[in-house]
């Protein structure tokens, strides 16, 4: 069957209101939003409105993206492009996505992945990360391009998280993941380049909640947690951490705990127990010349706006100043202290002594 290549002024000069061929077509269009090859077996453009419609084995290839799809629909004033079939494919950048009905943005490159019918195989994302690949599937996926080119991604539905690893669309399917395999995923709301570590994730924009469980940790520029089970809740802004140990790390401070709950618009870390028999929280905080250390039923730290935290406590408590361990001077003959350390329990404190003034 003889390919025809027609080029958008042929289409304007020859016909200009609309096309169909039965024969497969390959054709370039301004109205793709740039420089696009478009192969498919039938085609109508409408030129006075930039309207596409393509059918049977349909395939887009630009210097931004490759689709293959069965139907494809392109709406000429709003740049959006509609994609359907039984296997839809898209290729753009580090990302891979695999569905049945597929919406592209070509000005914004914003990507919304959903099934066509409801029996359908749920869509899938891939997304090539340092050391590995980040492969999810959920009944719906939105990615959207942010200023420097960075695609976020967030899921709806019931969301399965599959192992981190090389193979691809083109290799071996990644198994599900199992206890303590754990995945990677950049999600906003928990703080500029948040990067969450878990073995299940469960993320909807829209309820705003995420939850993620098993061996969870969180790592931003200037935070470290770990726990057990996670909540994110976007309305409040309210990060609950729980745990048989709940470990934070941030800004000069360490804490440990069973329950924590993270207020991230006001600053404010509350430290609790899950029940009266738990331990009680403890937290170390750095000062210039000691490290400062509190036991207590509830421990609240405010962040301040000169920089810096204050540390407040409730019920019964203790309350210890352990002098830094000197260093062996350097060279130069500079003093030098020691960093402070993750104290297990009271045996492990320096000449543990109460600190008069608090």
């Amino acid at each position: 069957m003889k390919t025809v290549r027609v080029t958008a002024q042929a289409f304007l000069t020859l016909i200009p209101l609309c096309i169909a061929a039965a024969a497969p077509v390959e054709t370039t269009m301004p109205s793709l939003g740039g420089t696009f090859t478009l192969h498919c077996g039938e085609l109508t453009h409408m030129s006075s409105s930039g309207d596409i419609r393509a059918s049977g084995e349909v395939r887009v290839r630009s210097e931004e993206f490759d689709l293959d799809c069965d139907n494809l629909a392109v709406d000429g004033a709003d740049q959006v492009m509609t994609a359907t079939g039984s296997h839809v494919q898209l290729q753009a950048g580090d990302i891979t996505a695999i569905t049945t009905s597929l919406r592209l943005n070509i000005e914004t490159g914003d990507i919304t992945l959903t099934r066509f019918a409801p029996g359908d195989t749920q869509p899938r994302l891939l997304q090539r990360q340092e050391g590995g690949v980040f492969d999810a599937l959920a009944d719906r996926i939105h990615v959207e391009r942010t200023d420097s080119g960075e695609s976020v991604a967030s899921f709806d539905g019931n969301v399965t998280i599959l192992n981190s690893g090389s193979s691809g669309p083109g290799g071996a399917t990644a198994a599900a993941s199992s206890p303590g395999s754990g995945v990677q995923l950049t999600i906003p709301g928990l703080g500029d380049q948040a990067e969450l570590t878990c073995d299940a994730l469960e993320h909807s924009t829209a309820i705003g909640i995420m939850t993620a469980e098993g061996s969870v940790a969180v790592l931003t520029p200037d935070l470290r947690l770990e726990c057990d089970d996670l909540e994110y809740r976007e309305d409040t802004s309210r990060l609950l951490a729980t745990g048989d140990e709940v470990f934070l790390v941030r800004e000069g401070i360490e804490a440990l705990c069973n329950r924590m709950t993270y207020h991230t618009d006001i600053g404010r870390i509350l430290l609790e127990r899950r029940s009266s028999y738990d331990p009680q929280p403890e937290l170390w905080q750095e000062r210039e010349e000691d490290i400062f250390h509190a036991i207590a039923d509830v421990i609240t730290v405010q962040e301040l706006e000169g920089g810096g935290s204050r540390v407040l406590w409730e019920g019964h408590y203790m309350l210890e100043s352990v002098p830094r361990e000197p260093t062996a001077p350097e060279p130069s003959g500079s003093a030098a202290e020691r960093t402070a350390r993750r104290y297990e329990g009271l045996d492990d404190l320096l000449n543990p002594q109460i600190d008069p003034a608090l």
